[in-house]
């Protein structure tokens, strides 16, 4: 760029010198007839120009050089995301005042609620029992909580359903066993604007209230495997191994009597491998009930009675119930037959449930993995007022678990 313009300067100037040497001869030629002054001034002016043709050409051609300079800001933006409370009224304050049994004001006031129970048996009436007792305690009108039991009838539980729907209460506490029902009932309630929370079985779309479907079995299978190591002395003793399998009440629930298999699987191998597309895999202990439909006392004894004849010469058997009902019939229906040892039985169940202790005190049940549903409406009655003032509810509400045993059930239970 530098050289270029030197040339040009160079160019410029040889022509301007060219221009001084005319002007000068026309200078000199009439210098005669111009005085002094005016010569010098002449002489001044050409000065002048030739200057001016030698510098202001060469400017122009150069035009500074603009130099751009780019920066490049980074801002760090931290996003906190934060959930609306619209109330004092909130879940987590809810709960500390039901804990505390002192709810501050009267908080259910005002709101209109319905319970969808599945049946009459021991945990489903506890389950109730503590809602209708919380809702007081909380300041709810007893004519605005509507109580409905299906009596295990599907048919039944669907009528139910219409009548809620057609009554729209603010909220809805759905305790029923098939899996599918409940997924489309939450469907035609969510189109009505009803909210609802699942106890023991989810709902799609809505809270889950209730156990810890996984917890629970992994404390039965490890309760099993630490009395076959430490009891009976090995796997090698033991004959057979039942569980009940029904479909109906959906994968979550399963969870509480399958993943106990899942435990002696891990341990003991394919001598105590299942599959649900049969009821008994060749060279496995493991052997599937079936109780679709509800594991109840009939159904499990029925099974248990059926399995036991297929296996003259089984002695010691492992049986894992969902609730103290069925293993009561397991009981039942292993005593007819004459092939009830309590020694060569270990019977374990889920719930927590006044029967299931009869049968404990009775040296009848082994283990008992509690659920505590004399304390469920401590969670669901919170999370129905916290959702009724616009406040969030957690997806999930789980309770806590204690595997009851002999030595232990008194602890928490104390006998009346």
């Amino acid at each position: 760029m530098l050289r270029i313009w030197i040339f040009k300067i160079q160019e410029r100037g040889l022509y301007g010198l060219k221009m001084f040497k005319i002007i000068y001869k026309e200078i000199k030629r009439k210098g005669k007839e111009m005085r002094k002054m005016k010569l010098v001034s002449l002489v001044g002016l050409a000065v002048v120009l030739v200057a001016a043709m030698i510098i202001m050409p060469a400017c122009k051609e150069t035009e500074p050089e603009i130099i751009v300079e780019t920066v490049i800001e980074t801002v760090t933006e931290t996003v906190t995301e934060t959930v609306e409370v619209k109330s004092p009224l909130t879940f987590e304050a809810l709960r500390d005042m039901a804990e505390a049994d002192a709810y501050e004001g009267e908080p259910a006031k005002g709101i209109t609620l319905a319970f969808h129970n599945l049946g009459d048996v021991d945990f489903t009436v506890a389950v109730e029992e503590s809602i209708v007792s919380e809702w007081a305690l909380a300041g709810g009108n007893p004519d605005d909580l509507t109580l409905y039991d299906a009596a295990f009838d599907t048919a039944k539980a669907a009528q139910n359903h219409d009548i809620i729907i057609g009554s729209n209460p603010d909220a809805w506490i759905q305790f029923w066993y098939d899996a599918n029902q409940n997924n489309l009932v939450g469907l035609r309630a969510r189109e009505e604007g009803i909210p609802i929370i699942a106890v023991d079985i989810p709902v799609l779309g809505s809270t889950f209230m209730g156990a810890n479907n996984f917890l629970a079995g992994k404390m039965i299978g490890d309760f099993i495997v630490d009395y076959i190591e430490n009891v009976w002395g090995g796997w090698d003793e033991v004959d057979i191994v039942t569980t009940p399998y029904d479909p109906f009440s959906g994968d979550v629930v399963l969870l509480r009597v399958l993943t106990p298999l899942d435990v002696l699987a891990e341990k003991y191998g394919e001598s105590a491998a299942y599959s649900t597309d049969s009821a008994q895999l060749d060279g496995s202990k493991v052997v599937l009930m079936d109780t679709q439909g509800g594991a109840t006392a009939e159904k499990m004894g029925e099974s248990i009675s059926n399995i036991l004849a297929a296996n003259p010469d089984a002695e010691k058997v492992i049986s894992i119930s969902i609730n103290a009902q069925g293993a009561q019939g397991v009981n039942a229906g292993a005593d007819t037959l004459g092939r009830w040892d309590p020694d060569n039985w270990l019977l374990v169940t889920n719930g927590g449930e006044a029967q299931g202790f009869e049968l404990m005190r009775d040296g009848i049940l082994d283990g008992d993995v509690a659920y505590f549903p004399e304390s469920y409406g401590k969670y669901l009655i919170p999370a129905v007022i916290a959702m009724f003032n616009g406040n969030p509810v957690p997806p999930e509400i789980l309770v806590d678990h204690v595997m009851l045993t002999p030595d232990n059930l008194d602890d928490y239970y104390p006998e009346s």
